[in-house]
């Protein structure tokens, strides 16, 4: 599609989005969950925009993450997931869903979360089925989108349904967090295509 047909889609769609409100961190159930968990990235600040090879404009990896948990009683692994809450859709578009991470937490470099790595964590099912990390891929004048990088810090129930589960998907995530969250952080990129 020519970029000029995208265009004239962002314009059109630039009121309509999923909406912050509808990302699984922002759920009322979880309100009372501490924010105890931090991630970071050396590649963008909190609020920043992400670099290009980090989004389907360039080369689609996956920016490298850090993530640190605090010791937490019954805590046994942490979930990362990413949304876009301006994604002209019903609800946020899932980039990114990766479980049975380390409770104490782990880094990433660029571009290793795009596909699974046995041991250090799982991949589950993003947007349109897709396993692994897909980048940012806003329309041309659609506004900026942001990109909400949350780390749940899950419970050993939890992370067993998780486990339990073929490539599970934000559906069997948010299952686990009403139930098993014991801590989160969050960490929000952005991107804008003019």
């Amino acid at each position: 599609m020519s970029y000029y047909i995208l265009k004239c889609l962002g314009y059109l769609l630039y009121r309509f989005r999923a909406g912050e409100d509808n990302l699984l961190c922002n759920q009322q159930f979880l309100s009372e969950i501490p924010r105890n968990v931090e991630i970071t990235s050396d590649q963008f600040a909190d609020g920043e925009q992400l670099p290009l090879d980090n989004t389907m404009y360039g080369k689609n990896l996956c920016p490298s993450l850090s993530i640190k948990a605090p010791k937490v009683e019954g805590a046994k692994s942490i979930a990362l997931l990413v949304e876009d809450s301006d994604v002209p859709l019903l609800s946020p578009a899932v980039h990114l869903f990766a479980f049975d991470i380390d409770k104490h937490g782990a880094s990433f470099e660029e571009g290793e979360l795009n596909k699974p790595k046995e041991g250090k964590y799982k991949l589950g099912k993003g947007t349109l089925g897709v396993v692994g990390f897909f980048g940012p891929r806003p329309p041309p004048a659609h506004g900026t989108h942001k990109y909400t990088f949350t780390a749940f810090l899950l419970d050993e129930t939890g992370t067993k349904e998780l486990s339990e589960v073929d490539k599970p998907s934000i559906t069997e995530l948010t299952e686990v967090v009403k139930k098993g969250c014991l801590g989160m952080g969050t960490l929000l990129g952005t991107y804008e295509v003019k």
